[in-house]
This record gives structure tokens, C-alpha cells and sequence, in this order.
């Protein structure tokens, strides 16, 4: 495979300038391992430590030619001058080891903070205390702050000339509201070094009450179906087309899953990809929720075919028609793209979606050695991160990069040894509900962009998270992030350039449908 279609990012480009001042990027360009840096540096000791042999050694032999100077002043004179010359030699290079070495260690210890600040932010356990033994068991002042936050959030949001809060203003909020909730029942979560998020407190009580409660459960039927505008005649057809390139075209494949733009109901995409070489990857592109709790807040149908400028999927996208099975139920539905999902994904319990992601990969037939991209939106990138931090999955595919869309990812740790690429609108608030920011470490980028900031017009059209979490927003960041030059992101891309579609590479792209039993 080949990054070759990405455009270049220079510098002198129009969308390279753009991307520099728009995008918000966190991310180390370069993975390291704190113990191999300290394997390192005790060799470069140990190179040191012979290098101070062989200098007492010079000093040894510079001491017998001083002392045997008078038997032979004539020969004995150069071979001062050399040992001289020698020995400053060894000890310039002795100090530079040294320094090297000390330099190692440093970074060692700079890699394992980052990695201490990232843990401190994930939940290890529940404490429970009784509520208060009298009175009421709520603080009626306490009660009141996260009214408090929520009016600043939304006054914040009118000054931006948005309708909804940004994603660290409403995730404030809520962490406020769920720690108002916990604490009057007295359960708290602790991390590591600091109290964890009571949303992911919360999410943590509700979700298993949930799941038992509402029989939301995880196991799911899967079938290929057709692709979207084909007729089915007979047995499920494959399309056949060009491999998505770049983030753009992985993004912009989102389209095609969401009933609204006329993708398949509770569908994911698997492609396989094969290159001029003969090399093939593999991409899985997962949606987000398609199931409404608020109907009255969905975005408005829209009128004909989204974006015009085709990014590269294997198939046209239609016009939108498909009505969700059960659109009255939002949480438990049998689209298990619902708020069951949405909940349980987010604390961290097996979901139908990810069964069916498992499921679809292995009736795709994607081996154990051919290298994976996963692309997800809104609950589709808690799915990603969820599977790619699997161990059992990754032993059964092999991920090499995960792109993840609007998702609320903070709390997720880093997978080993996979690129991730967490895009996020400051816009969007549903990229902060766990109000936890993303960890900034070796393997993971995060780039951020505020649409209400941009200069482009697309952009200053979009007034509320309906529109900042849609796909159409997020393609015109992917473009910006395709052309940018920031040493993390492209060093994403070259982490990632085996999974991403370049010039001849073509792609048979499966669709599959899932159904909750």
C-alpha cells in the first residue's frame, strides 16, 4: 500500500496553510519505550566504561615512557606526543558518551510521566460511603452547580455565536452534574494518583443496571447484505472501485452507513484493499448512533447526494429512504447502533457492535497477518478504541492504525503498538462527555479544530453539535489533516501508510448488517 494520493502538505499550499492554522494537534511524533531508552543508555555506560579502561591504559603506558625518557629520549618523545593526543581524544569521547547516556535516561523518565498523566485519568475501582445519617441526603446547594455550569456553558455558546456548549464546556457540566449524583449516594472512583471522572463513575453504575434492567444485551446476528443503491437479485454482491485515500476518504466513507444518507440501517463496511504490488490491507469503517433520544434535535433530511466531491468510496452514494426498525426506541433497539450501545461502550462492557465488528471481519475473511485500519464515528470510535485496546482482538487481526471521528475517546487507553488519530470539533460536544482530554503519548495524535473560528463558510454555517458532529464537517477537517505537516500527524501517516489507499490500489468493499438477538 501506499500513501501516494495524500496530498503533500507543503508548506506553500493553500490547504497546507489552512491545516496550520486551523488544527490543534497533540501527539509525540516519535514511539519510544522508556526501558529500551534505559537498555540504551546502560550500553552507552558500558561503552563508556571501556573507553575509561582504555584511557588508564594510555595513562599507564604514557607513565613507563616518561620514566624510561632518559634511555631513549629520540624515540620516546613522539610517542609522548601521541599518548597526549590519544588521551584527549578518549576523553572527549568518554564525556559525550556520558552525556549521551544521562540524555537517554531523561527521556526515559519524560515518557514515563506522560504515561503516569495519562493512567492517573482511568477508573480502578468503586468506594462506597453511606449517604448522610441526617437530614437530607443531598446537599441542596450542591445541587444547584450543575444548573450554575450548564446556564455559563450555554452562555459561553451564545457569545460564539453557537446554539449548544463546546465540548469541554458541556463535558464540565456534566462531570458536575454525575459527581453531584455520585456523591449523594456516596460512591466515588479512584485512579491511580487522583479521584476519577464521576461520569465514568456514573456510566459505571448505570450501565450494568441498564443492561439487566432493559435486557440490553451484546450478542447480535450478522449478514452481508448489498451494497447501498443496489437491488438485491440473489446472494449479496461485493463492489468493486477504488480504495479509500487518506483520512478524507476514510471519513468520507462514513456517509455510506447512516440511514439518512442512504447507507444500509445497522451496517459497518469492510474493504479489502490490494495494491499494485500485490499487498493487501484491509479498512473497517463503523458508524456512530443511529437510534434518536430527542427526535426534535435530529439533523433535518438531506437534499440529495451530501458531497459531491466523491473521497473515494467503492460505491455512489444514494439518496437517503431507510426507516429504522423500532424508531421509537432509542436505547434498546434491534439496530444495536442505540443508547444501550452508546452506554455500555462507554463503560467499558461488551457490546452487540463490537460482536458484530468481530463478526463481520471473520465472514469477510480478514487473516491474522495482513494489516487493519479501523475508522470510527461518534459510538463507531468508542467501538475502535474499544476493540484495538482488546488483546484478544488484536491476537485474531492484526490493527496497525485506528481513526477515530467525534467520539468521546479520553478515557480509552492507548492501544500497544497501533497509530491512533483522534479527530475532534471543539464544537462537538460529544467528543467531551467523559471530560477527560486525550492522553498526549507515544502512538496517539489528537487533532482539534473550532469550526466557529474558521474563515471557511461551510463552516460558519454550523451553530449547534447536530451539525459540528456530522460527517460533512468532519470531511473538510480530514482534508485539512491530509495536507497538514505537523511532525505528529504525519508521522501517523507513516505508521499508517500500509492501510491507506494509494495510486492503483483498488478495494472489494463487503457491507454487513447487524440485528440484536
Amino acid at each position: 500500500m501506499s500513501g501516494g494520493m495524500v496530498p503533500d502538505g507543503a508548506p506553500s499550499s493553500a490547504a497546507g496553510n489552512a491545516a496550520a492554522a486551523q488544527l490543534v494537534v497533540y501527539g509525540a511524533p516519535l514511539a519510544a519505550d522508556p526501558a529500551e531508552l534505559r537498555d540504551l543508555a546502560a550500553a552507552v555506560d558500558g561503552g563508556s566504561a571501556q573507553i575509561g579502561r582504555g584511557r588508564a591504559l594510555i595513562q599507564r603506558g604514557l607513565a613507563i615512557l616518561h620514566e624510561t625518557a632518559t634511555l631513549d629520549a629520540g624515540s620516546s618523545g613522539p610517542a609522548i606526543a601521541r599518548c597526549w593526543e590519544a588521551l584527549l581524544c578518549v576523553g572527549g569521547v568518554n564525556e559525550e558518551a556520558d552525556g549521551i547516556a544521562a540524555a537517554l535516561r531523561a527521556a526515559a523518565a519524560d515518557y514515563e510521566r506522560a504515561e503516569a498523566q495519562a493512567q492517573a485519568g482511568f477508573t480502578r475501582g468503586l468506594i462506597v460511603t453511606p449517604p448522610p445519617a441526617l437530614g437530607l441526603p443531598w446537599d441542596p446547594i450542591s445541587m444547584m452547580r450543575p444548573l450554575t455550569m450548564l446556564g455559563v456553558a450555554f452562555a459561553g455558546a451564545f457569545a460564539r455565536g453557537q446554539w449548544t456548549p463546546t465540548d469541554a464546556q458541556f463535558g464540565a457540566y456534566l462531570e458536575s452534574w454525575a459527581g453531584t449524583v455520585t456523591s449523594s449516594l456516596g460512591v466515588y472512583t479512584v485512579g491511580d494518583d487522583r479521584p476519577g471522572s464521576s461520569i465514568q463513575t456514573l456510566a459505571g453504575l448505570l450501565a450494568p443496571l441498564a443492561t439487566v434492567g432493559m435486557g440490553i444485551g451484546h450478542s447480535v446476528r450478522v449478514r452481508q447484505i448489498d451494497p447501498p443503491g443496489v437491488v438485491p437479485t440473489g446472494a449479496p454482491t461485493t463492489a468493486t472501485g477504488p480504495a479509500l485515500s487518506g483520512v478524507t476518504g476514510a471519513v468520507g466513507s462514513l456517509y455510506g452507513l447512516y440511514p439518512r444518507y442512504g447507507g444500509p440501517e445497522g451496517g459497518v463496511r469492510v474493504d479489502r484493499v490490494v495494491g499494485p504490488d500485490g499487498a493487501v490491507s484491509w479498512q473497517v469503517i463503523v458508524p456512530g448512533t443511529q437510534t434518536e433520544l430527542v427526535p426534535e434535535l435530529a439533523l433535518p433530511e438531506p437534499v440529495g447526494v451530501p458531497w459531491q466531491s466523491d473521497p473515494g468510496p467503492a460505491v455512489p452514494m444514494p439518496l437517503p429512504g431507510t426507516v429504522l426498525r423500532q424508531p421509537a426506541n432509542a436505547i434498546n433497539n434491534d439496530n444495536p447502533f442505540d443508547w444501550g450501545t452508546n452506554l455500555q461502550a462507554f463503560a467499558g462492557m461488551d457490546t452487540a457492535v463490537e460482536d458484530g465488528v468481530i463478526q463481520a471481519m471473520e465472514q469477510a475473511g480478514v487473516p491474522p497477518d495482513e494489516p487493519v485500519l479501523l475508522v470510527g464515528h461518534s459510538q463507531g470510535a468508542m467501538t475502535t478504541m474499544r476493540l484495538a485496546e482488546d488483546p484478544a482482538f488484536t491476537e485474531r487481526f492484526e490493527v496497525r492504525s485506528v481513526i477515530t471521528v467525534g467520539g468521546p475517546v479520553g478515557h480509552i487507553e492507548t492501544p500497544a503498538d497501533i497509530a491512533v488519530l483522534n479527530i475532534e470539533h471543539v464544537d462537538d460536544l460529544t467528543s467531551g462527555l467523559e471530560n477527560t482530554a486525550n492522553p498526549v503519548e507515544p502512538g496517539r495524535t489528537t487533532v482539534i479544530r473550532d469550526l466557529a473560528a474558521s474563515p471557511d463558510p461551510a463552516d460558519q454555517g454550523v451553530t449547534s453539535v447536530a451539525q459540528a458532529h456530522d460527517i460533512p464537517a468532519y470531511v473538510r477537517t480530514a482534508q485539512m489533516i491530509d495536507a497538514s505537516t505537523d511532525p505528529a500527524v504525519r508521522a501517523w501517516f507513516a505508521a499508517s501508510r500500509d492501510v491507506l489507499g494509494g495510486p492503483g490500489d483498488s478495494a472489494s468493499s463487503r457491507y454487513y448488517q447487524f440485528e440484536r438477538e
